[in-house]
């Protein structure tokens, strides 16, 4: 069974949208995965024309043209980049990646999200005062019981 990735942008002035196109790069090609990456369309095409990645994206603009591509860009649009410094701009770009990527998981159209990091500061810039991702998703979802989670190899 084929299962579905979503990565979301994070901050677009941070350092989200290059380490999601780094590791796209690296493990974009396994076998029984999808992958679905939620990004202003301008922010990816900085970042995968300083990175080259040596994999192809399928891109989208809206939810029902999804397909079952390998990698699939979702192009959030135009974001003015202020690399760096936190905006109501690139909070804006953060919380409708977010959005999207619940939409996707309320449709079941993604099986995991992996979110690159926000910024808090410009998420309050751009109007949203939330703590994180983690309570807009317990919103977003209903939910009184819910926990943050990392990573690690160590």
């Amino acid at each position: 069974m084929i299962k579905t990735f979503i990565f979301t942008c994070g901050d677009i002035n941070g350092i989200g949208p290059e380490i999601v196109v780094k590791t796209l790069n690296r493990i974009g090609n396994r076998k029984g995965k999808r992958f679905i990456f939620i990004c202003p369309g301008n922010v990816f095409r900085k970042f995968s024309s300083e990175i080259n990645p040596g994999i192809s994206f399928n891109t989208v603009k809206n939810i029902d043209a999804i397909a079952d591509h390998k990698i699939t860009l979702f192009d959030t649009g135009t974001f003015r980049l202020n690399t760096g410094r936190p905006t109501a701009v690139s909070g804006k770009a953060a919380y409708l990646s977010l959005e999207i990527a619940a939409e996707l998981l309320k449709r079941k159209s993604a099986d995991a999200l992996i979110t690159a990091p926000i910024s808090k500061e410009a998420l309050n810039e751009a109007g949203y005062h939330y703590p994180g991702h983690t309570e807009m998703l317990a919103e977003w979802f209903d939910t009184q019981n819910f926990v943050m989670m990392f990573l690690s190899k160590k």
